[in-house]
């Protein structure tokens, strides 16, 4: 494989290393990133002849292609020369075209660093942990940790900085301190300021401090988890404080159930607004536990990920699934094999008593079918519907209300295993009737008023009357 030797130049031409000399000095062949900066002049006074990338500036789309060309342009000159020096500002380390030649199969690098702007710009604001990232990647970051300092290298144009700027206006506050920083020191401004100031260069850097808790614009998974310690800190509060596993167990029940209504109602705001509520349940009794030493967030989501690798065998693992179907059987197989169920009503018996009833019930009649004890076909199990009403009937006429619950229990159970064949879920299918039920009585109520009258006021005949209209509109709708 040919063989590119990085070289961090620093921030002026007086910057650079001894190794970094000795490097350059033995080379065969010398690649600027550009002349267009206080490093060149190293090579000026010392007679080097230099190639340089500086005619791809004009020629590239964005960054990304921009670094791309830059990778080619060196790593074509490592196949023709035995000894090439890829010079570029700073350290090297941070370079985005570096990390282009880094991606590239046919090219291997190894680094001389040198002085870097990133550590220019520690010295305002000293700390062990920080980010950085090229000004060719700020727009391409998803997230940025705003509890460390940001630094930015490569805003060597006011063009650069206002890109940087844009994209740092969805993590900081538009006036939010920060500096620009180059050899000859650093310029506190305003963030929404920071492509005003005319005096850029290849080694300027943009130095943003870390945001407090309460002026952030955007929160993380890690902000959550502080919020949730301080809330249940000793100066918290205090109904956040006294709640137990068991004080909020029902909480994610109610927060599924909001978060399945915002799925139907097909409102992406509102979903992601109960989605949020669910995962606070699950992060909350994971913070609960770790305040006791029973398991933590990251034993919770380590568990997680486990599981997900573990039952995705044909993703991670030799098992091969063409099709939704096929999937579905390798994860059950394996969620069997995870936890050694060995018998079918270990099986059954392991769908919690929790659930939701018509939810559970499902479940055990999947997990049933699945060992072979199922109807042959959805015919037998719409008979069987007929059968239990009349065991139903049989039970209300005897006045045995212990029978009669029993009865109508196998009868929901039966018409259950219909939706089931069918595609079913009872759950959705329930609720869709409620649903139903409630807009005719609306629509009955209503008539009602139009004449001055109200349920109470009305007979059933009137109402059923009613009942009937508001069905025949909802076929004409």
């Amino acid at each position: 494989m040919n063989k590119v030797t990085v070289v961090g130049l620093g921030l002026d031409e007086n910057d650079i290393t001894i190794s970094g000399a000795e490097a350059i000095a033995e080379s065969d062949y010398v690649i600027v990133k550009t002349k267009k900066s206080r490093t060149f002049g190293y090579f000026e006074k010392n007679g080097i002849k230099t190639a340089s990338c500086d005619a791809l500036y004009n020629n590239a789309e964005n960054f990304d292609a921009l670094n791309d060309a830059i990778a080619e342009r060196v790593a074509k000159r490592a196949s023709t020369h035995k000894n090439v020096v890829f010079c570029v500002n700073g350290s090297g380390y941070d370079d985005a075209s570096v990390a282009a030649l880094k991606k590239r199969n046919d090219v291997g690098t190894e680094f001389i660093p040198g002085v870097s702007n990133v550590s220019a710009a520690l010295s305002l604001y000293p700390c062990s942990r920080f980010a950085c990232a090229s000004a060719s990647e700020i727009s391409l970051l998803k997230t940025v940790d705003t509890d460390i300092p940001l630094i930015i290298t490569e805003v060597y144009d006011k063009d650069t900085a206002s890109e940087v700027k844009l994209a740092l206006f969805a993590f900081y506050k538009d006036d939010h301190p920060c500096f620009l920083v180059d050899k000859n020191g650093a310029r506190k401004l305003p963030l929404h300021e920071t492509d005003l100031n005319g005096a850029f260069s290849y080694d300027t850097a943009l130095l943003l401090p870390p945001l407090p808790l309460t002026e952030k614009k955007r929160y993380t998974f890690s902000d959550l988890l502080t919020i949730l310690r301080v809330l249940r800190g000793d100066n918290g509060c205090e109904w956040d404080k006294a709640q137990t596993h068991e004080s909020i167990r029902h909480n994610a029940v109610e927060e599924a159930y909001e978060l399945s209504a915002a799925i139907d109602e097909n409102d992406p705001e509102k979903i992601s607004e109960e989605a949020g509520d669910l995962l606070l349940q699950a992060v909350f009794h994971a913070e609960i536990a770790r305040e006791t030493c029973e398991f933590d967030v990251n034993d919770m989501l380590s568990g997680l990920c486990a599981k997900l690798i573990f039952r995705h065998t044909h993703i991670f693992g030799q098992d091969k699934a063409a099709s939704a179907e096929e999937a579905l059987k390798i994860w059950e197989k394996n969620k069997l094999k995870e936890k050694s169920v060995k018998t079918v009503t270990q099986n059954l018996t392991d769908v919690p008593r929790s659930m939701a009833a018509l939810m559970r019930a499902q479940k055990v009649q999947h997990r049933a079918a699945k060992a072979g004890f199922d109807w042959k076909d959805k015919q037998g199990a719409v008979e069987k519907i007929f059968e239990e009403i009349k065991e139903v009937t049989e039970a209300v006429s005897q006045n045995n209300s212990a029978e009669t619950e029993k009865e109508l229990g196998d009868l929901l159970f039966a018409l259950v295993n219909v939706c089931r064949f069918e595609g079913v879920d009872p759950e959705i299918a329930l609720t869709g009737t409620t649903e139903r039920f409630i807009k005719r009585f609306s629509y009955i109520e209503n008539e009602l008023a139009g004449s001055g009258k109200t349920p109470y006021e009305s007979t059933l005949e009137e109402m059923d009357a009613l009942w009937n209209e508001a069905k025949k509109h909802e076929k004409d709708i």
